[in-house]
């Protein structure tokens, strides 16, 4: 039987991510306005370093790293990783487990219930939150190891968070989650509107620049934004297509000795703390990922009034309204991406309308601020 939220009003809650760029970008509002009630927090990812910590602890949160190697690594690495969580729980007492990110949805689930948290709560994105590394959005619905591992989740789980409202119902569709599992949709992790603001476009006469922000994996779509770049600049000299990355060991991971197949058409810049620059310095935002629930980047995009090609995806389709905020293509396509770039450089005065579009979008539906509220409530914390 799972113990009751204790009556006393300050909480100690654990968040737990795959790294700390995704606890700062998607998890801060969250972590901030449960500091500001006066609870307490844990941020737990395996790349918190001095900065990160340094960061966490002006806003009042305590940070922990843990080790996160590939399951390739075999069953010893896998062993550190549960240890060093379970350590750093224990240490701390959560009453409330928050879990999210590949892997690390299903650890932080399965060792929060296990720790004694009262709550735990699960966060799936985009579905590959609870599969394998290294799975590709065809893949990780497959196999008998990932199903246990979903499974095993979701039963630790008090309930789930999706960021879409396809996602669980593909977990019914296969039965890894029952049928009276208690779960909320919200719109991603919503987006901060007063620090995304809106920012004036660059000038269109000097030739656009379209940008792309992700890890360096296949399933983000890389290689995709790569080539179609490619294929376009013999065209559109003037046009620069950005790729800030992040690199990643994950066994799709992108080097950059593979993006230089596509020499001259790329502009590869190292990850930025802050993405608010590089997305203002933009005229289109570019996001032709294989697998997610809400892609924050979009949510940014909008926010700071930038038009976004997205691949038709379930959470995509809830951001990019056709010709209206953007254009959605079919996930791996090159040909189509390079179609859809191509159609802004032949109508570059459509942006504008196309951006205030996306600020009013992200103005109606995307506000974090319900966003917390209902993960307050799904946290039971007032």
């Amino acid at each position: 039987m799972r113990k009751p939220l204790p009556t006393a009003a300050v909480r100690k809650v654990a968040v737990i991510a795959h790294s700390s760029r995704s606890l700062l970008r998607f998890r801060g509002g969250l972590m901030r306005e449960l500091v500001a009630r006066r609870h307490r927090v844990l941020a737990l990812a395996p790349d918190v370093d001095d900065a990160v910590a340094a960061d966490l602890a002006a806003h009042d949160i305590q940070s922990a790293a843990f080790p996160l190697e590939h399951q390739t690594a075999g069953p010893f690495a896998a062993r550190r990783t549960e240890r060093a969580i379970t350590e750093s729980l224990k240490e701390f007492a959560p009453h409330v487990v928050v879990a999210s990110g590949p892997r690390t949805a299903m650890l932080g689930a399965v060792i929060g219930r296990s720790s004694g948290a009262a709550r735990v709560v699960v966060i799936v994105n985009g579905l590959s939150a609870l599969g394998v590394d290294g799975e590709t959005p065809s893949r990780w619905l497959q196999g008998s190891g990932a199903r246990r591992r979903r499974k095993a989740a979701i039963a630790a789980a008090d309930v789930l968070v999706f960021h879409n409202p396809d996602d669980p119902r593909t977990l019914l569709a296969e039965e890894t989650m029952p049928a009276d599992k208690p779960y909320l949709v919200t719109a991603g992790s919503g987006i901060d509107l007063a620090r995304y603001a809106a920012a004036p476009l660059p000038p269109l006469a000097g030739g656009l620049v379209f940008v792309m922000l992700a890890r360096l994996v296949t399933r983000q779509g890389v290689q995709t934004f790569a080539e179609a770049a490619a294929g376009l600049k013999p065209k559109a000299q003037a046009a620069r297509f950005v790729l800030a990355g992040l690199p990643s060991s994950d066994p799709d991971a992108v080097t950059t000795q593979q993006l230089a197949r596509w020499p001259g058409s790329l502009e590869l810049l190292p990850p930025a703390a802050d993405v608010r620059p590089l997305i203002a310095d933009a005229h289109v935002l570019v996001h032709p990922s294989m697998s997610e629930g809400l892609p924050g980047a979009v949510l940014e995009a909008l926010a700071v009034g930038r038009p976004v090609i997205a691949s038709d995806i379930p959470g995509s389709r809830l951001a990019v309204d056709e010709r209206v905020n953007g254009v959605l293509v079919r996930p791996g396509d090159a040909a189509a991406l390079a179609v859809a770039m191509e159609s802004f450089l032949r109508r570059p005065d459509l942006i504008p309308a196309m951006a205030r579009a996306s600020r009013a979008k992200a103005e109606r539906l995307f506000d974090e601020r319900p966003v917390i509220e209902q993960m307050l409530r799904a946290l039971e914390i007032g």
